[in-house]
């Protein structure tokens, strides 16, 4: 019976981790505590287990009504205690009692990776950015630089590379990259915005560390430059120093900047594409807002970066269109890290509350909208919110083309699939040229 009451009171903590990090399953893992408790409740003939039980059950059951990340931290919060308590009760004898010593040291060893779990989903509950910063630092080699040196790279392609011209130097990185085509003819001028929640960038890449080899070369940018765009990538000011909406008010000043600055740098500034991908797909959609949206603009006390009329197209690519959803991509690891990561950047722990809405491309288009060409892998990705914001489009009578490949004809194509070098990047590359050509000359 000793090793019973232990390994329930492992259950309870494996009960709370599931509760703390799965969470768009909040009906399944409270379902699964309440029968779990439950059994507790006939197996154990301890009083304390079966109060703890009742009591852990009731929770369960209320979080399949209450279904935020409020009540998903208190389920783990009460589970974790629980099982603390049994533990701190019943280990002390489970060790000097006399099972058998290999089965001590595999049940220690779980024991220890379960509590570096816990461990883990606290300090996420209490203090997220220490971990984001780590990864941002350490793993991806992101800073908020402040000191980056201009230099020119020129690719076999023939296309050169202009990095790090400074754009703004209140923020940090406030620098841009300009791709010229082989072709010295002045043509629209596309300006890219890279992704990676907000929080770690790329260096004006994708910032997706699973969406691509993030090599310039390969990327849509050095694509459409080739194809004869002068192509301009932003950087510009990251979570969790810099939250909502500093980067956008960033990107708007250095619209601003471009257009003054566009004789200097040989841009064509009056025939504008915007594009962008994952998080920057949101901010390349704000910023398409702010341009046709005059009451949007002013809720968030900027004005259009640009003359009327200039902003022909926008395009998106894994593009997050509701933050409110940023945790739904149909992946249980990238749901967690991107909830976390829309948790850092917009202030605070739910995502569903009213304050995220101004963050949201879909909630503020309206029929001036440009002309949107929406791509979106089928895999942990966004592809509802595409669809949507495609559908949403439509209804007003915006031009836009919808482009996801079925996993059933290109198998999986996860998020930020784009940036890829291979056959179905390259396909939606195509896509994307040809609806940006027609779009301009229509």
């Amino acid at each position: 019976m000793l090793s019973v009451k232990v390994f329930v009171a492992l259950l309870f903590f494996i009960l709370g981790i599931s509760a703390h990090f799965l969470i768009n399953h909040t009906r399944i893992v409270g379902t699964v505590g309440v029968i779990a408790c439950a059994l507790f409740f006939l197996i154990s003939s301890d009083p304390a287990v079966k109060i703890l039980a009742c009591a852990a059950a009731l929770l369960h059951l209320l979080s399949c009504v209450f279904q935020n990340w409020y009540m998903q931290n208190l389920v783990f919060g009460f589970d974790f205690a629980a099982g603390a308590a049994l533990l701190w009760g019943y280990l002390p004898q489970f060790y000097s009692a006399g099972s058998a010593l290999a089965f001590k040291i595999g049940f220690s060893l779980i024991l220890v990776f379960v509590l570096l779990l816990c461990l883990f989903a606290f300090i996420m509950i209490a203090i997220p950015s220490i971990i984001f910063l780590f990864l941002r630092r350490h793993l991806f080699h992101n800073v908020n630089e402040t000191d980056a040196q201009q230099k020119e790279t020129v690719f076999p392609n023939g296309v050169r590379l202009v990095s790090n011209v400074c754009y703004d130097t209140e923020l940090p990185n406030g620098y841009l990259d300009i791709y010229y085509p082989k072709d010295k003819k002045i043509s629209s001028t596309v300006i890219y915005i890279h992704g990676g929640g907000y929080i770690w960038g790329g260096d004006k890449l994708t910032g997706n560390p699973d969406g691509g080899s993030r090599a310039p070369e390969n990327s849509t940018m050095c694509y459409l430059a080739e194809k004869g765009y002068h192509v301009v990538s932003f950087n510009y000011a990251l979570a969790p120093e810099y939250r909502f909406p500093s980067a956008v008010r960033q990107l708007c000043q250095g619209l601003e900047w471009l257009n003054e600055h566009a004789g200097q740098y040989d841009l064509n500034m009056n025939k504008v594409i915007l594009g962008g991908a994952s998080a920057g797909g949101n901010l390349a959609g704000l910023l398409a807002n702010i341009q046709t949206n005059p009451a949007y603009a002013e809720t968030l006390r900027v004005s259009a970066p640009l003359p009327d009329d200039v902003l022909k197209a926008v395009f998106f690519e894994g593009g997050l269109f509701d933050n409110r959803r940023f945790g739904a991509a149909h992946h249980a690891l990238f749901d967690y890290v991107f909830y976390q990561m829309g948790r850092i950047y917009l202030r605070t722990q739910d995502l569903k509350r009213k304050k995220v809405i101004p963050s949201n491309v879909i909630d503020h288009v309206t029929p001036a909208f440009p002309p949107s060409f929406v791509s979106d892998g089928n895999t942990a990705t966004f592809y509802n919110q595409a669809k949507e914001m495609h559908e949403k489009l439509k209804s007003f009578g915006v031009k836009t083309e919808l482009s996801i490949f079925p996993k059933e004809r290109a198998g999986k194509l996860v998020h930020g699939f784009e940036e890829n070098a291979g056959e179905w990047s390259d396909k939606t590359k195509g896509r994307l040229y040809a609806f940006l050509q027609e779009v301009q000359y229509e």
